[in-house]
């Protein structure tokens, strides 16, 4: 009897652990909720509180190892604190850079954040201490307690089995509980997402799907692999597609995601060429992805050249710059790449071993002789840009730390100004040039003292006379943001003494939007975003509108302005550009599109957001409208199509790089003019066969004519 009563007193001491380690864990998810301004519509509350109450469980369990009560009560001290600093880093993650990074990110860029950034964390630890003394709460008290004998946890059978038990029980709970909702079953699933699964999940769940994915890979939506019966035998369109042996292809693999990513693409019809084709043909580009620009921060008033590219270029009425959950690095990769960067910070890196000649500078370089180089006023080993760029296809890489440092007088941030001066010098005599550099002057944290921000102090003076000049926080955004400005000015005066600048192109897109100006909230900061839009935003369309500009001498020429007012986004830059330098790709196999073509106008969010000229859905509430006017008929049947049309290219976008799918592609294009023979040789299937005989004759008869 003696015995059984001392195992039920063990059970009992260790369900005060079990109890205290799930409220711990809860009180930590509410916090992160709270503090980080979750839209609590959104969040699957009832499978936060269950998940919480399992892995306290598996705390437990863990924490009951050793027959030593003693080693056992650290044991979980040391647990408890360990889930501790993962949620701090996790919430200064997102109070820095508006995004929750999973470990992989973290791990991969802390040491980067460091160097870089280390007055940016002194500041948020400084001002954070409130925050870390709150998340330590259940840490201390559980010190304190794991110091009387009379609180340690036990090794006991019976709690073994009970908390393997609960652990079970409440995790199958939870996850049943995270997918009562169709959207939040869609973010649990195929349309997962990190940074999107802790708003909608909560951080410990969110972790364990980043774990599990990580593992198993993401599940397959139900796609669209209907074959596109659209009769264009007697279209006189042309589109911007290339003549893939897809017999051939398709037959090179049984892989079931590459057999996806090829119905995905050959089904699709293609943009068409246009009356814009070629338009930039043979002309220099100068491609900046600015960092942190927004379209009201572009005055005429302080940014003269830049307002001009913006209103006399190519009008975009538009323009977005999806939050990827990954900040600048995602950024530059949907640019770059055309695709979805459903990888976070990851993405990009995923690049660097694959065929990646669907890229701007591949092509340029391939089928035109172009110089190209990718340049970077930061260090150059930041998200491995040394690395990335390169394999991107630019025939080099400067930054900070290689030639471009005798340009640089060192300033945190660094010049804008210098380092297009720089460039202004590299590329003297190199034309046909490609130009693609990442900017920098416009990051925060935003202030005039020297020590904080040198370029906030460098500009200051030029706010003088205006509301932003006692502004701290906006006008050391103006100020800093105003260093491009110079260094366009003087590089594009360098361009016209050369006799450059008419023959010469300038595309420039936001990173992401300023979220440096959204001082954290949660120790009492104030959002001035508000103040630089005008309104507070409540929604992701509100706050990632930017501007998009893609200006050139020779367009404010024309007789008519070219105005875009369909909705756009970063991953639409690629594909245009390829269509407007008249180069030989195929718009299939992006996730953008051709802006100026007939293709249907649509930004997609990584969470599968969208915004079409007839509504939207938002993701984060599963709520979808169509807007007053709208002309859809049935507005049912509409959302199913934008659905499967989204999904497509999310799937798209999750596989083309972990597939490497255009290393499947590229060996099958079939060369109309000189290797037509040879790739007809590869063709079994008879009908594709005098398919593709009847396609060239028809095109070699129209270029005779």
């Amino acid at each position: 009897m003696l015995k059984y009563i001392v195992m039920f007193k063990k059970f009992s001491d260790n369900l005060y652990y079990y109890l205290a380690a799930s409220a711990a864990v809860l009180y930590m998810e509410m916090l992160l909720a709270l503090r980080s301004g979750f839209d609590m519509s959104g969040y699957m509350i009832l499978g936060v509180v269950f998940c919480a109450f399992s892995f306290g469980a598996v705390i437990v369990l863990l924490s009951t190892l050793f027959g030593n009560s003693k080693a056992n009560g650290w044991v979980f001290f040391g647990i408890m604190e360990f889930i501790t600093i993962f949620f701090l880093v996790e919430f200064f993650c997102n109070q820095t850079y508006n995004t929750f990074m999973n470990i992989n990110a973290i791990t991969n860029g802390a040491g980067n954040v460091v160097t870089e950034y280390f007055g940016i964390i002194v500041s948020i630890i400084k001002n954070g201490l409130l925050t870390i003394f709150l998340y330590h709460i259940p840490s201390i008290l559980i010190l304190i307690f794991c110091i009387r004998k009379k609180f340690r946890p036990q090794r006991n059978l019976a709690t073994s089995i009970a908390m393997v038990v609960l652990a079970a029980v409440l995790f199958f709970s939870s996850e049943s509980a995270m997918t009562l909702k169709p959207f939040a079953a869609e973010k649990y699933t195929y349309n997962y997402m990190y940074n999107d699964a802790v708003h909608a999940f909560g951080l410990a769940h969110g972790t364990w799907l980043d774990i599990k994915y990580a593992v198993a890979g993401v599940p397959d939506p139900p796609l669209d692999n209907r074959e596109n019966t659209q009769d264009n035998s007697e279209d006189d369109v042309e589109r911007n597609v290339l003549n893939f042996a897809w017999n051939k292809i398709t037959s090179s693999t049984e892989d079931s995601t590459l057999q996806n990513l090829f119905s995905i693409v050959k089904n699709q019809q293609g943009s068409n060429k246009n009356e814009y084709t070629g338009l930039f043909e043979g002309k220099n580009l100068v491609l900046l992805t600015v960092e942190s620009m927004s379209k009201e921060m572009i005055s005429e008033q302080f940014f003269p050249l830049m307002y001009r590219m913006m209103t006399k270029g190519i009008v975009f009425e538009d323009y977005y710059v999806p939050s990827w959950g990954g900040s600048t690095s995602t950024g530059e990769t949907a640019i770059l790449t055309g695709l979805i960067p459903m990888y976070n910070l990851d993405t990009i890196q995923m690049t660097v071993e694959n065929d990646n000649s669907y890229t701007m500078a591949s092509m340029l370089t391939d089928q035109r002789n172009y110089f190209t180089a990718a340049y970077h006023n930061g260090n150059a080993t930041y998200y491995n840009r040394l690395v990335t760029h390169p394999a991107l296809g630019f025939s080099k890489f400067d930054a900070n730390d290689s030639d471009m440092a005798y340009y640089l007088n060192y300033s945190v941030p660094p010049s804008d100004l210098e380092m297009l001066q720089y460039i202004g010098d590299d590329i003297k005599d190199t034309e046909p040039f490609y130009v693609y550099a990442m900017t920098y002057s416009g990051h925060g944290n935003y202030s005039f003292v020297w020590g904080a921000n040198q370029m906030g102090w460098k500009n200051h003076e030029r706010l003088a006379g205006t509301a932003y000049y006692d502004d701290e926080i906006l006008g050391g955004y103006i100020a800093c943001s105003m260093e491009l400005e110079l260094g366009l000015q003087e590089f594009v005066k360098v361009l016209e003494e050369r006799g450059e600048l008419e023959n010469t192109v300038f595309v420039l897109s936001s990173d992401h939007y300023p979220y440096f100006l959204q001082e954290p909230v949660a120790w009492g900061g104030e959002d001035y975003t508000k103040y630089l839009y005008g309104y507070q935003y409540s929604n992701c369309f509100e706050r990632d509108h930017s501007a998009l500009i893609i200006w050139s001498p020779c367009l404010e020429e024309m007789d008519e302005q070219i105005v875009v007012s369909e909705p756009t986004s970063q991953i639409d830059i690629l594909p245009t550009l390829l269509n407007l330098f008249g180069l030989e790709f195929d718009s299939r196999v992006y996730a953008g599109r051709d802006v100026l073509s007939d293709s249907m106008g649509i930004a997609i969010w990584s969470d599968s957001s969208w915004k079409t000229t007839e509504g939207y859905y938002l993701a984060s509430k599963g709520e979808f409208k169509l807007y007053e006017g709208s002309s859809v008929e049935d507005a049912d049947a509409y959302f199913n199509e934008i659905q499967s049309i989204v999904r497509n290219k999310i799937y798209l976008s999750r596989n083309f790089i972990t597939a490497d799918l255009y290393r499947y592609l590229s060996p099958y294009i079939i060369d109309e003019e000189s290797n037509i023979s040879i790739e007809l040789n590869e063709i079994a299937d008879e009908e594709q066969l005098k398919e593709v005989v009847q396609t060239v004759a028809t095109k070699m008869t129209k270029a005779k004519q």
